[in-house]
């Protein structure tokens, strides 16, 4: 069992770890898309909690000939040819030559993939040109979107049912309050491919990043602390009875007398001492505005956004994400077409900050800023 424990709800997606044998929600039932993505029907303030019982063991998949693939209605729409560039035909035909089974089809497609192109969050101008072709023979480096579409494409070129699966990577383990925090900047884009007598397989073209390395071992310490203190506030203080905030900061301070040893250790030395006093002198501001925010807001909406909500003469609903309370203000008259064309940029603003990989979070909001404080209520 792998508890699972949201910040918020926005989108109300439920997010399914790899190899989900069962799902224990708590709810009398779900949402489900076409494409089968899970959704929580209701919005509700606050963190949402669910357990996902999952398989440990390492799926073992049985390889197969791509003769082997039945074009049913379950594959039928991943192996989809339509709009794929000829440049990209020619290659999967290359890559596919000699080629026996599924799986040496895959890695030829991965191979080729990882060897030409590089990992870049920049974005070129493409032109009239497919941005998957592009990717491919012209500019050769792009996002995780970019390399999981490129290997799809040339899958479904070569007769192979793919499709790209967009979610997040695990994150990061803290081994302070044991648990795995995963953050925006996890979300990542990957492939699934279809075998015969395995079902959906996920595979990873995107190279592997090498990640920042941590300057010392008091900053390591204490980014690991101040993320358990934030796991447990969200999981078991904010938005719960007494029982569960009971529980929440008897846990918080477990974790801190069990680790107090190992600081009592780093003071001793004298320079390590200087940092932390240091440390605690220059992000004070910044940790009250963050535990000011947390006590404040039960969501992702930005402070500034709810103090501009408390001068208008109505509120906005905890399940209301800002889109569908700007609708709701310009059906009551609150604001003009002109302010609600706005609001609705300052919506996409937000949602892009919070929401999108690799943008530009801080600009989006201070655009979204200073647009909100040109909109006054009638």
């Amino acid at each position: 069992p792998l508890e699972i424990i949201l910040e918020n709800t926005e989108p109300p997606l439920v997010f399914v770890p790899d190899q989900t044998a069962e799902l224990s929600l708590g709810l009398p039932f779900a949402g489900v898309e076409e494409d089968r993505t899970l959704f929580f029907v209701n919005r509700v303030s606050g963190s949402r909690r669910y357990v996902a019982n999952i398989i440990l063991n390492p799926l073992e998949v049985q390889d197969s000939r791509i003769e082997d693939i039945i074009p049913d209605r379950d594959v039928i729409p991943f192996m989809s040819t339509a709009g794929i560039p000829p440049r990209v035909h020619s290659l999967a035909e290359s890559l596919a030559s000699g080629s026996k089974t599924i799986s040496q089809s895959v890695n030829r497609a991965m191979n080729f993939i990882q060897r030409q192109c590089s990992y870049s969050l920049e974005q070129p101008d493409y032109g009239n040109t497919d941005p998957v072709d592009f990717f491919l023979f012209d500019y050769k480096a792009g996002s995780c979107e970019h390399f999981a579409s490129g290997l799809v494409l040339i899958l479904r070129a070569m007769g192979i049912p793919a499709r790209p699966v967009n979610g997040y990577t695990m994150g990061d383990w803290n081994d302070v309050g044991k648990f795995y925090t995963v953050r925006q900047g996890h979300a990542h884009t990957w492939v699934e491919v279809f075998f015969p007598n395995s079902g959906w397989v996920p595979y990873d073209p995107t190279p592997v990043l090498a990640e920042r390395e941590v300057d010392s071992e008091v900053e390591r310490f204490l980014l690991t602390l101040w993320e358990t203190f934030e796991g447990y506030w969200f999981s078991y203080v904010f938005s719960f009875d007494n029982r569960s905030q009971s529980l929440g900061f008897k846990k918080i301070f477990s974790a801190i007398r069990d680790r107090f040893d190992s600081v009592a250790s780093l003071l001793v030395h004298k320079e390590y001492l200087i940092i932390l006093l240091l440390f605690v002198l220059f992000f004070r501001r910044k940790f009250r505005f963050m535990f000011r925010n947390l006590v404040k807001s039960s969501s992702w909406i930005p402070l500034f956004y709810l103090e501009w909500e408390t001068h208008l003469p109505i509120n906005r609903k905890p399940s209301e994400t800002p889109s569908e309370f700007h609708h709701r203000l310009l059906m009551a008259g609150i604001v003009d077409e002109k302010d609600y064309a706005n609001l609705k940029i300052v919506s996409e603003l937000i949602n892009e900050a919070v929401f999108k990989a690799g943008s530009d979070a801080r600009g989006c909001l201070d655009k979204a800023s200073a647009i909100l404080g040109s909109i006054k209520a009638r």
